[in-house]
């Protein structure tokens, strides 16, 4: 089997599989993330091999929805299966060691409808396997603005995408860098960025580049605009559900949850209750003008924590 090898947010993830040229050429979210040769101190997060002959094994213990097509979740004492249900009568699985180091799948042909699938199939095991590395794969807008990055959280259909655009034709020199799935991580000097991915929803944008994060916005949608500072708590409250996330899985959880933490302690998190108006998006630009305050604040709160001691 040929190898095809990706780097998104700095993390590594092997494809092998005997139509890697098909893939390497059809897979358009992916090229910006195509690499030659891992760069050295990368973090190789799992093998995905394709081609394989499987059937379900385990116990079902979820069901959901992803973009209109069913996926179960089956677990044994050492294994996950997924199935992806492209129609009532076409599906397609993967088998997961629990830490999702090797990913088997059953896919053999490629097109249209199995790209979809495979997108999915990396995607859900990235979100899992990266977990330990202070990362979060979370869903969410992203627009960028003076190199600093603003990231709109909300429930489906509050009008994160629409905010965006908002910034995009309101305030000059703004850009999209992600339109559904963006990565949430601290990198190793402490900085917390949001990163480009192959998945952004309907919005074709697949940015390999990162920034540093201004601000969390979680949407609503009111009668008038009213931006609210949260507090760590209120922080963790808005920031999980955006999250990919299984509960039954201590692992998993407690990774996710530790990553959020810390991600609050930066101090970033705002709610916005707001209209589709220009005044919404000019409001939750004025978060940019808090981030050096913030920073000094935290700085100076570490400063007499030591003290203290």
């Amino acid at each position: 089997m040929e190898q095809l090898r990706y780097v998104i947010a700095g993390l590594g993830l092997t494809i092998h599989s005997q139509n890697s040229e098909k893939i390497k050429s059809s897979f358009a979210s992916f090229l910006p993330f195509y690499v030659n040769e891992f760069p050295k101190r990368t973090v190789h997060l799992f093998d995905f091999f394709t081609g394989l002959t499987l059937d379900i094994k385990g116990e079902k213990i979820y069901s959901f929805d992803w973009e209109g097509t069913r996926c179960d979740i089956y677990m044994t004492e050492s294994h996950y299966c997924v199935r992806f249900f492209i129609t009532e009568i076409e599906s397609y699985i993967i088998r997961a060691d629990k830490e999702w180091k090797v990913i088997n799948s059953d896919i053999k042909e490629i097109n249209d409808r199995t790209l979809n699938c495979l997108s999915f199939f990396i995607m859900f095991g990235y979100c899992f396997a990266s977990v330990p590395h202070n990362t979060l794969l979370i869903h969410a807008s992203v627009v960028v603005y003076n190199d600093k990055a603003m990231v709109f959280q909300g429930k489906s259909g509050t009008g994160k995408s629409t905010h965006s655009r908002l910034w995009l034709e309101n305030i000059k020199d703004t850009h999209l860098l992600n339109d559904d799935n963006p990565v949430v991580r601290i990198d190793d000097s402490g900085i917390l960025n949001v990163y480009g991915s192959p998945w952004s929803g309907k919005t074709p944008c697949y940015i390999n580049k990162h920034y540093e994060i201004a601000g969390f916005v979680r949407l609503s949608q009111a009668n008038e605009n009213k931006l609210t500072k949260l507090s760590l708590s209120k922080s963790f409250a808005s920031i999980l559900p955006s999250t990919s996330n299984m509960v039954w899985d201590k692992r998993v959880h407690e990774n996710i949850c530790n990553t959020i933490s810390k991600v609050c302690m930066y101090g970033r998190s705002w709610s916005l209750e707001c209209l589709p108006d220009r005044e919404a998006a000019i409001m939750s630009k004025t978060i940019l003008d808090t981030i050096e305050e913030i920073r000094e604040n935290i700085k100076a709160d570490t400063i007499a924590a030591s003290a203290e001691c």
